[in-house]
């Protein structure tokens, strides 16, 4: 016996060792078009894409900053490699459709933290830092030596090169008294002072400080629902049409835990309040948390404003990571991981009427279409899409049927999205032909959640579909993420099946020229 279970275990080891070197001489040989996405923001080169490090805006053209790991590698059996070699790297766009990859901005070598880790892109236009006018700060969280710091970096050259502040944290986690998690903060100056919202699991740590890099102290803590909390953002938004501002936190969180959790997995969240006079948010009683992205695959969200303040503003552009540390490992790929989400405007409008007290952020992409063809259907009971499309939109407010099934795939993979009108839900599952990313529970899981069908100035129900990534849009506005892999030479097809004979109209065609 003891014989056999060593055969075993060689041949096991012996198996890993050479789809490990078959899938790294892969990486360095070619990338395959099925992993190559035609509007979605990803690495121009091996390795991992992490979470969106916000930015800033100048001279027509926007800044924006990703945590990238080149030496990321993975196998099927979920090991990972070179897990460390994480540094910050600076990418431009002028539309949030095209993409200039600038190149590494921030190191991991400057310190004797190491890799880089979440935090705040800051504009300092005042030399606050008293590095000259203009000068941009990164305040990032740092993992090594056995636990987690928050560090400060500074460029003068426009954002294209960083340096540190110091060679020691800006907070120490040894300031905290509890100690633990401590990472990813968020950056803001207001009356005078110095505010950073830090990730500490249950809730945000409040710091304050009279000065930008020393003298940090805990003035309190904002408890917010979906713990393990993380990568905690807060701006004070004007709702549209009013001359009311509100404050509005959005962090990231797991979606199933706790007492209220909606079975979503891991995901952006929301809510809207005010802040008391040691800048610490309290949560309105009339408002809900709400999840940004209704998906499995959009986190570590990050926001974008043409203001170097974080307050009056009227909206945002937001992008999330696209990516679940669940399965992130397993999933099949061609030595590129993780990409950005389309970007989406963030406005803060009051939902239904004046008098109702219940506030949202209403979402739209930012989209450039190209080549939309339209089309009708007549007493049809299924619609075939072979084409190949980027973008399928179809308007449901003159249809009467009780539920709407659509089939997208090929011979790989399949998504397969229930709209059920009498239950006003939408019934969401994924299946691909891989067993080791399969027998991940929470990659094939199937997702639940309420959809106002009929709520007024409905939007079209909508497919945004790239090589690797499906992005929903829902008539009441709710977004739905999630990444997919297409098989090697299969053609994907979009099946629509009606409950019973419908007429109307669709539109398809290319997302960009």
């Amino acid at each position: 016996m003891k014989k056999l279970l060593c055969i075993i275990s060689f041949f096991s080891i012996w198996f890993c060792f050479w789809s490990t070197i078959i899938k790294s001489i892969n990486y360095k040989n070619r990338f395959e078009d099925r992993y190559t996405n035609s509007f979605h923001l990803q690495t121009p080169t091996k390795g991992l894409m992490n979470d969106i490090q916000g930015g800033f805006y100048r001279d027509g053209i926007w800044h924006l900053y990703i945590l990238y790991n080149s030496k990321y590698s993975n196998n099927h059996f979920g090991m990972q490699f070179d897990k460390y070699g994480t540094v910050l790297y600076h990418i431009t766009t002028q539309d949030w459709v095209n993409f200039n990859y600038i190149g590494v901005a921030l190191n991991n070598n400057l310190t004797s933290y190491d890799d880089i880790s979440s935090g705040t892109v800051y504009e300092d236009r005042n030399n606050y830092f008293g590095y000259g006018e203009n000068t941009i700060i990164v305040m990032a969280s740092s993992f090594a030596k056995n636990e987690q710091n928050i560090l400060g970096y500074y460029s003068t050259d426009g954002g294209y090169n960083f340096l540190p502040i110091q060679q020691t944290p800006i907070i120490s986690v040894h300031q905290e008294v509890n100690g633990g998690d401590f990472r990813d903060p968020f950056f803001f100056v207001k009356d005078g002072k110095y505010i950073m919202y830090i990730a500490q699991n249950e809730f945000f740590g409040v710091w304050v400080s009279d000065y930008p890099t020393e003298g940090y102290v805990k003035k309190g803590n904002y408890k917010a629902s979906h713990p393990m909390l993380e990568c905690p953002n807060l701006y004070q938004l004007k709702v549209e049409g009013e001359e009311t501002k509100k404050w509005v936190l959005l962090y990231g969180g797991n979606g199933g835990w706790g007492v209220d959790k909606d079975d979503l997995s891991s995901g952006t969240y929301y809510t809207i309040g005010e802040i008391d006079e040691n800048f610490t948010f309290k949560k309105d009683v009339d408002q809900p948390i709400v999840r940004l992205d209704y998906g499995p695959d959009f986190y570590a969200a990050n926001y974008f404003k043409k203001s170097f303040s974080n307050t009056n503003l009227k909206e945002l552009i937001c992008g999330g990571w696209i990516g679940n540390w669940n399965y992130l490992n397993y999933q099949p790929n061609d030595g590129r991981v993780g990409n950005m989400s389309l970007a989406r405007i963030l406005k803060l409008r009051r939902k239904s009427s004046s008098s109702n007290k219940i506030l949202a952020l209403d979402t739209d992409f930012i989209e450039k279409n190209a080549n939309i063809k339209s089309d009708d259907f007549i007493n049809q009971k299924e619609i075939i899409i072979k084409n190949a499309f980027e973008k399928f939109s179809i308007n449901l407010n003159n249809l009467k049927n009780n539920s709407i099934v659509f089939e997208i795939g090929d011979n790989y993979y399949k998504i397969k999205i229930n709209l059920d009108f009498e239950k006003k839900q939408a019934i969401i599952n994924r299946s691909v032909e891989d067993y080791f990313v399969n027998k991940n529970e929470e990659f094939y899981k199937t997702r639940t959640f309420d959809v106002d069908y009929d709520v007024k100035n409905a939007k079209n129900f909508s497919i945004y579909l790239d090589k690797t990534i499906l992005e929903l849009e829902f008539p009441d506005g709710k977004k739905f993420t999630i990444s997919k892999f297409k098989g090697t030479k299969s053609i994907e097809v979009l099946k629509v099946i009606f409950d019973k004979q419908s007429t109307g109209k669709y539109e398809y065609g290319n997302f960009i020229n």
